[in-house]
């Protein structure tokens, strides 16, 4: 756990330019890393960092992937649901841009079907 907080450390101290997409790319990453060694919390926090970035800027693909990744490492059940409805509402409105084929990829790539018409 101390060299996956000493590489996070490290990496943090690597970007020189505050290019916003490349900061939000970069919380997504360490959240993510973080999340597979286990620091659910840490993840957290990087994860609500990178979605505060990317709403700010309008960057969505970025915030769906944020709001994934929280609805697995956030804590208590109403928040895990939250980023889960926020996440999937925002994949629909997301896939509703592209082609049949390619929206259904890329709702089945985050988790959320497509709901059929009635």
């Amino acid at each position: 756990m101390t060299a996956c907080r000493a590489l996070v450390a490290e990496a943090d101290q690597l970007v020189s330019r505050p290019w916003p997409h490349q900061r939000c790319r970069l919380d997504l990453v360490i959240a993510r890393s973080l999340a597979e060694a286990g620091l659910d919390a840490e993840a957290a926090l990087r994860a609500e960092a990178a979605l505060k970035g990317a709403d700010e800027c309008g960057f969505r693909l970025y915030s769906l992937k944020a709001h994934v990744l929280l609805a697995k490492v956030s804590e208590g059940r109403e928040k895990l649901d939250h980023h889960r409805r926020l996440g999937t509402n925002l994949a629909r409105s997301l896939a509703a841009n592209l082609n049949q084929e390619d929206a259904e990829g890329f709702l089945g790539l985050y988790g959320a079907a497509r709901q059929s018409a009635l």
